[in-house]
């Protein structure tokens, strides 16, 4: 096991050390609650199941309060939690990527329409360091393409004015589909776990096109 230098530690220079945090959070709010979800579910479903007099009780009325409780913590409380963090972690990267291009010692140039301005500059970095990292950045883009359906139209595929880049993105996106739910119809579903894999590659990406951005001399600081 390598020794800890506290030394070289304080005096390394750390890149995109509050957008780590600030990703740390989301992740972390995303588990926590996930916990507390399947946590309450269980909660929920022993007290149902241990209701006095099942049996005086109207024929089919405990499996239709199982089946409430059930969907209610699998189903819909969930998805409505793994859609709040797939927005919090495109905004806490757009938050990052405006800084970087902000700080960019190169032209960053203007970005086509329908592309994310955020996913234009690390396109435009990754060029610019030959990072190789255009698959993570092409997973983001996926990512901001859910986000918009989630903010712009509940998550629901059909009818959407970019329902086919919804659906090609989520084909490409690994946990995630497009899944017909009781009276909304298809729309976006997230399996458990499925962000975890992307939360972390942008937290890897970030701090690494910082750091040898500012080892080429790519930044204005």
């Amino acid at each position: 096991m390598p020794e800890f230098d506290l030394t070289e530690i304080l005096n390394r220079k750390h890149f995109a050390f509050y957008f780590a945090a600030l990703l740390g959070d989301v992740e972390d709010f995303l588990e926590f609650s996930e916990r507390t979800i399947a946590w309450q579910g269980r909660s929920a479903l022993r007290t149902i199941r241990m209701t006095p007099d099942p049996d005086k009780l109207p024929e089919g009325y405990l499996d239709h309060l199982l089946t409430n409780a059930e969907h209610r913590f699998t189903t819909s409380l969930a998805m409505r939690l793994r859609y709040a963090a797939v927005v919090a972690l495109v905004t806490t990267v757009e938050w990052e990527a405006r800084a970087l291009g902000a700080n960019a010692a190169f032209p960053i140039g203007k970005k086509r329409d329908q592309v994310n301005e955020a996913v234009h500059v690390l396109r435009r970095f990754d060029a610019e360091l030959s990072l190789g990292v255009g698959a993570t950045v092409d997973d983001y883009e996926r990512l901001v393409i859910v986000r918009n359906a989630i903010a712009h139209n509940a998550g629901i595929a059909p009818g959407y004015k970019y329902e086919v880049q919804l659906r090609k993105a989520v084909d490409s996106l690994k946990g995630f589909s497009i899944t017909n739910w009781h009276f909304i119809g298809d729309c976006v579903k997230i399996k458990r776990d499925a962000l975890c894999p992307y939360i972390q590659a942008m937290g890897g990406l970030l701090p690494r096109v910082w750091e040898e951005a500012d080892r080429t001399g790519k930044l204005k600081l």
